[in-house]
């Protein structure tokens, strides 16, 4: 994967990190605009490449955006945990 393809890769991964407000901790793997394994690839191919501009600062920011991939979880389980968590929300009113 090049360079200018693992940005891409980036950009449109931040674009989707807004689902997580609506899924929390769990966020549902389909949402993601590639699979989470080459979003990864992806972020690491830009990370080296920053640490190798002797870019720290960005490169140490696009690694705390990676962590957010972590929310990113098997649609089944993100959907029942939201379903439950809306369940416990309307029960404790």
């Amino acid at each position: 994967m090049s360079l200018e393809e693992a940005d891409q890769i980036r950009l449109a991964f931040v674009k989707f990190m807004e689902v997580a407000h609506l899924f929390q901790t769990t966020i549902p793997e389909s949402t993601l605009p590639y699979p989470k394994k080459q979003i990864e690839q992806a972020m690491d191919i830009c990370i080296k490449h920053l640490e190798t501009e002797n870019d720290k600062k960005t490169a140490k920011a696009f690694g705390a955006l990676k962590v957010w991939l972590r929310a990113y979880t098997d649609d089944g389980t993100a959907l029942t945990m939201a379903y439950n968590r809306l369940l416990t929300l309307t029960y404790n009113r």
